[in-house]
């Protein structure tokens, strides 16, 4: 029997990687048919599995639990809340659903792959696909400032806007430090 080259075993061996991560993709596109890629989540939310109605139902749940509880920032003297729902925060369960379902099937064939490796590997998070309204947060922003004022506090309204963003989409809620300006 001949001996095969460096090259030919090299190239065979490529061949064979390339054969084996092809046979994973369509075992992955059979498992991951008709459902969210698993290692899929939404804002921390994991909806990796579900059909696109499944998570259209879950989101609309989780949407219900994050705008009707309170998210607080404190200092000492004063603790003030507001519910995401003040803040204009209405997103839509079935755009997010869609887009969930878009990771791995868009940017075919190299981008979806890239993107159904990330999940499985260390998790894809997408997120709402509507934040809370500038103009209601500045109008929460102009009640609580002088709030503040009144106990010595200069609020940074720009890392609290941020804050804000963060905390909505997340529960349980816990009690947050207001960001304060540098004197």
């Amino acid at each position: 029997m001949k001996k095969l080259s460096l090259l030919t075993r090299v190239l065979l061996g490529l061949g064979a990687l390339v054969g084996v991560l092809l046979y994973l993709l369509i075992v992955d596109l059979g498992v991951t048919a008709g459902r969210i890629h698993y290692g899929v989540s939404v804002s921390g939310f994991d909806v990796g599995g579900m059909t696109s109605q499944e998570a259209v139902r879950a989101l609309r749940q989780r949407r219900t639990v994050l705008r009707d509880h309170e998210v607080c920032f404190t200092r000492p003297g004063v603790q003030l809340c507001t519910k995401p729902a003040a803040l204009g925060w209405y997103p839509s369960a079935a755009a997010t659903a869609r887009d969930a379902m878009r990771v791995g099937r868009d940017e075919a064939p190299f981008g979806a792959l890239v993107d159904r490796l990330r999940a499985w590997v260390s998790g894809v998070t997408v997120q709402w696909d509507r934040g809370p309204r500038a103009w209601r947060v500045t109008r929460v922003l102009d009640d609580w400032e002088p709030q503040l004022a009144r106990q010595g506090y200069a609020l940074d309204r720009a890392r609290l806007r941020s804050k804000l963003s963060r905390a909505i989409l997340t529960y349980p809620r816990r009690d947050r430090l207001f960001p304060l300006e540098k004197r």
